[in-house]
């Protein structure tokens, strides 16, 4: 698994980028139960429009 502060790292360095962090156990958490997870996620693949900076869900 890619180490927390890696993503964070590589999130500051691309202008674009969004990191949508997840405060739970495992390597993914997309359609694993966190319907903000799911919501934040599927908001973007289907409008296109990214979560704010520094979104987290629990």
């Amino acid at each position: 698994a890619t180490p927390y502060r890696w993503a964070q790292s590589l999130s500051r360095q691309l202008s674009s980028a969004r990191l949508l962090t997840y405060d739970g156990d495992g390597h993914t958490a997309y359609g694993r139960g966190s319907g903000c997870v799911d919501s934040t996620i599927n908001t973007y693949l289907l409008d296109g429009t990214p979560p704010p900076n520094g979104k987290r869900c629990g």
